[in-house]
């Protein structure tokens, strides 16, 4: 009689499902993951939002500075006796231009005009009084922290006061800030100023 092979078979492990610690790796990668993401989102929102804001603060200075030197460029001022007009240096300045930028919104425009460019809490203004005295105060540009235009005679001192000359160049400064954040409360408009503000300088020759 012939032994019978015998063969032993083991019965194949079924697996329905993960275990708990497979879980729980998982849901600590899919985390880690997600926070990685966020975080690349945010980075990226920030910086269009930032890019947003400094192209706003220099359209501003572009456009507040190219006003000035027009001005400026224009400027008259004579020690002709009789028909003496002055430049008044200092800030700010106050000078007459030969403009061609109206004072008033519906009237026409002016040969001559007194020109004077000041700041009032967040806002650079143009006050501008034609020869009929009529005055009118406009609003330049939002969102500037200071405003100063400082005069120069040809060897290059600061002066001020008046004068029926004009000066040898004009050196202007404005530090701008992002305006949007003027509708923001006050702590936040501190916390946020800093990453938006510039400061723009501009140096126009009469002479």
């Amino acid at each position: 009689m012939k032994k019978a092979d015998i063969q032993m078979t083991w019965p194949a492990h079924k697996r329905n499902g993960f275990t708990l610690v497979e879980m729980v790796v998982a849901m600590a990668v899919l985390v880690i993951l997600m926070l990685l993401l966020f975080r690349f989102l945010a980075g990226a929102q920030q910086a269009w939002s930032l890019s947003k804001a400094n192209t706003r603060v220099y359209e501003n200075a572009r456009v507040a500075l190219e006003l000035i030197r027009r001005e400026l460029l224009t400027a008259v001022a004579s020690n002709e006796s009789g028909r003496q007009i002055p430049f008044q240096a200092g800030n700010p300045c106050t000078f007459i231009s030969a403009t061609n930028i109206s004072s008033t919104s519906s009237g026409p425009d002016c040969k001559l005009t007194e020109v004077r460019y000041h700041q009032s809490s967040d806002t650079l203004y143009r006050e501008a009084t034609d020869f009929g005295g009529t005055s009118a105060d406009e609003e330049v540009v939002n969102g500037v922290d200071s405003f100063s235009m400082a005069c120069f005679d040809s060897s290059g001192s600061l002066f001020t006061g008046s004068s029926n000359e004009l000066p040898a160049f004009v050196q202007v400064s404005i530090t701008l800030f992002d305006e949007a954040l003027m509708d923001l409360p006050a702590e936040v408009q501190a916390a946020r100023k800093p990453e938006t503000m510039r400061t723009f300088t501009k140096i126009i020759f009469l002479q």
